[in-house]
Order: C-alpha cells, then structure tokens, then sequence
C-alpha cells in the first residue's frame, strides 16, 4: 500500500485538489526535468522542474489486473522538434520517472508550503511511474495542427509479455560492460545450447 505523508493526507480529505506534474528523463543527451507548474519547482532530493517547456500531459498510472503490454505517454508541445536531437541519441531504454505534487489549497501553511504555494518537501511528493522510455516520435494534433513529441513508456509488466533473443556469450556481455567478467569462464569446454525462456 502506498504511503502518504499527514500533509498529502490533510489535502486528499479536504477534497480540494489542485496538482502539478513532475517529469524526469534520464538520457544519454542529459537530465530533462519539466514541470506542468507555472514556475519552477525545486524538490531537495530530485533538483529543479523547469516550466514553460511544452510538457503538454502526463498521463495518470493505470491499475491493471493482468499481464498487458499498456503503454504510459508523455506528451510534449514541440513545433521546434527540439527532442529530436534527444531521440536521435538513442532514447529507447531510458530511465523515466514522473511524480505528482499537490498546492496547498488551505488558508494556513501546510507541509512549510504558504497557501497556494506548492509542497516541495520529498515526503509530500507522490512517484507516479518509474520506468523506462520503449518508443518516441512526433505526431500532428488533430485539433489545431500542432507538432507534438510522444514519449511511450514501457508498463511495469510489459517486460513478460514481450519476444526477445538475447544472445549470452563472453563477446555479447564484453560489448555490454567491457568490465564484466562474469561469463569469461561458462563457455570454456561447453557445447552450443538453446534455451526457450519465455512466451512460446
């Protein structure tokens, strides 16, 4: 069961909930930190989500009850295409995290935050999904023609659902890790061997 702090808990009771989304990208190209807050956010623990940056949504987590290959978006305002240079980079598989963070609707302060103020403190910050980027690319909208950048991230349990051949030799892990060691022995007076390690 998820744990809230007592000053996310006050906020949820209230009913009064006004929130703002906190995106973190880790990839090859750098840290990417956005937020859907009118200004910048700094969260001790994570850094500074920087605002004005076309983070468009963030879809909400979704509860599934079965094994799926469901996929979590990102949407960017992008009419520049500047995420094209981070795509190019080689985006597939890279750590994304998103969290949500609530304002402090009361008339008192609430978590050190003033009224209307966010709450920046770890504790009062909620991770919404922490996985890995699988596809990105750029689409029309069909309202009004803008050019938007999709970022589609893998679900937890996409991992068992799909097909992949991974290839476990000392040369493979070598091209992995230069300094992984841990195969260098297996393949010494051993016989070529397949195995079927998932869906068949």
């Amino acid at each position: 069961m998820r744990a809230f702090s007592s000053a996310v808990k006050t906020i949820l009771a209230s009913g009064q909930i006004s929130v703002f989304r906190l995106v973190e990208i880790l990839s090859k190209g750098g840290t990417l930190r956005d937020t859907t807050a009118p200004y910048a956010i700094t969260i001790p623990s994570l850094g500074t989500f920087s605002p004005n940056t076309g983070l468009l949504i963030v879809e909400g987590p979704r509860q599934s009850s079965a094994v799926d290959r469901e996929t979590y978006k990102i949407t960017y305002i992008d009419p520049e295409m500047e995420k094209r240079t981070l795509f190019e980079a080689g985006f597939t598989g890279t750590q994304v995290n998103t969290y949500v963070g609530f304002f402090n609707p009361f008339s008192y302060v609430l978590g050190g935050a003033n009224p209307g103020q966010p709450l920046t403190n770890a504790e009062d910050i909620i991770i919404a999904y922490s996985g890995v980027a699988d596809t990105q690319g750029y689409s029309i909208s069909p309202e009004d023609g803008t050019v938007i950048a999709v970022i589609e991230c893998s679900s937890p349990m996409a991992s068992l659902g799909m097909l992949r051949q991974i290839t476990t030799s000392k040369d493979f892990m070598k091209g992995r890790d230069p300094t992984d060691t841990a195969f260098d022995q297996v393949s010494i007076n051993a016989a070529k061997t397949t195995f079927l390690w998932g869906k068949s």
